[in-house]
């Protein structure tokens, strides 16, 4: 006696879950398909269903991110497919499906028939050798990104026979790494020449300390570039760097999605971004990085300067920072003040203001803070904090706005 598929499929966006659901009823009439827009539900079902054939699961949500969802969907079912969803662009990921075992990438946007062949993809597939966990990975740098993507707080603990590494994440930053004795930069390069080993990651362990502070794209490209120059210097053959590169799209801005909640078979799912090759985005990342460098450290000129952040309000994220210190962790502040931004906005949306936010004034006793979104993109704001006792704070706004102007995004 056969029995029916049974699909979970997990993704916080209420009105594209209800699309993506109704779309794979329709390609298989026949299957029992579990939409959850709360992960945690999600997991209490996996935990309890006597049977899944694929878990399909977007990466980035409250409570409970894909990625855990997956890991712990895994320790009870091994060798769960599963389709990953993300709305970071990563235009090369379908090509280097082949390598991620029974797990494949489904870049947003994508169309109800690749939505559906992807999952026939993933139920058709088998386990490749390489990084063995909870899932199947062929080279490191996949799983850094996974764990970035996931934004946790999070250590990856990585094994290759007697020897031992870790590296810790913080809001999608790696903040440090230990290896052998050595710590920082130097130890997640030497981690991440290992070919082959075996991982976890412990969710929501801290640091010991902070040795690093960067992006995992800044680190993955650095350590490419370490590792050609040192097959040259072996006379060996030369790292692909701009096949790797394709692996390396983390951190561009997700689009607001809307959708309606039934798809056609050919529509495409509406969260529009631009198709451009890893290595020109790579290029295009160092470009935007200096540019923001050199845009925040403009705001130095304001009397009574403590410190700036140029700051991502989807994700809390820092684009870039400048000042700061001990006194003022601005990491901590740019997560903090988006929470600020997102219940401002929810307050507007509430009283029904059709109108845009200019600036948001916090005065302390000792300090002012200012928050002031980009008037071409409002998903986006400076951060800018000043003595109050020195500060002038209409000339501190003024030169915020002037500053805008200068910025490239």
């Amino acid at each position: 006696m056969s029995h029916a598929e049974h699909f979970v499929l997990v993704d916080d966006e209420e009105d594209l879950l209800r699309s993506l659901v109704a779309a794979l009823r329709r390609a298989r009439p026949q299957a029992d398909v579990a939409g959850f827009a709360d992960p945690v539900l999600a997991d209490q079902h996996l935990q309890a269903a006597p049977r899944v054939d694929a878990l399909i699961t977007d990466i980035r949500m409250p409570k409970l991110d894909g990625i855990e969802l997956l890991v712990r969907a895994r320790q009870r079912m091994p060798r769960l497919p599963a389709v990953v969803m993300t709305a970071f662009p990563s235009p090369s990921v379908v090509s280097q499906v082949s390598s991620f075992g029974t797990v494949e990438y489904l870049d947003k946007p994508f169309s109800v028939a690749t939505f559906t062949a992807t999952i026939d993809k993933v139920l058709r597939g088998g386990a490749t050798p390489g990084f063995a966990g909870a899932l199947a990975i062929d080279g490191l740098p996949d799983l850094v990104q996974l764990c970035a993507l996931s934004t946790a707080t999070s250590a990856l603990k990585v094994n290759r026979g007697k020897r031992h590494g870790t590296m810790w994440f913080e809001r999608g930053l790696v903040v440090h790494a230990e290896c052998e004795g050595q710590t920082g930069a130097p130890a997640f390069f030497e981690i991440l020449g290992w070919k082959d080993g075996a991982f976890t990651v412990d969710r929501g362990a801290t640091s010991p300390r902070r040795t690093i502070g960067q992006r995992a794209t800044e680190l993955l490209i650095e350590a490419l570039r370490l590792q050609d120059e040192a097959a040259r210097a072996n006379g060996g053959a030369e790292v692909d760097i701009e096949a790797d590169l394709e692996l390396i799209d983390l951190e561009l801005s997700i689009q607001e999605f809307e959708e309606t909640d039934d798809l056609p078979e050919t529509a495409e799912v509406s969260l529009p971004v631009t198709a451009v090759s890893s290595t020109h985005v790579a290029k295009e990342q160092v470009h935007m990085a200096s540019n923001i460098q050199n845009n925040l450290e403009r705001l130095r000129g304001i009397d009574g300067y403590l410190g700036a952040a140029l700051v991502d309000s989807e994700s809390g994220m820092t684009l870039g920072t400048d000042g700061g210190g001990a006194s003022l962790n601005l990491e901590v502040a740019a997560a903090a003040n988006t929470e600020v931004v997102r219940a401002k906005r929810k307050a507007m949306k509430a009283l029904n203001l059709k109108d845009d936010i200019e600036d948001i004034l916090i005065s302390l006793g000792r300090q002012y803070h200012v928050i002031r979104p980009l008037r071409a993109r409002p998903g986006v704001f400076y951060y800018v904090a000043v003595d109050r006792a020195k500060a002038n704070l209409a000339m501190a706004r003024m030169a915020i706005a002037d500053t805008e102007k200068a910025l490239e995004l």
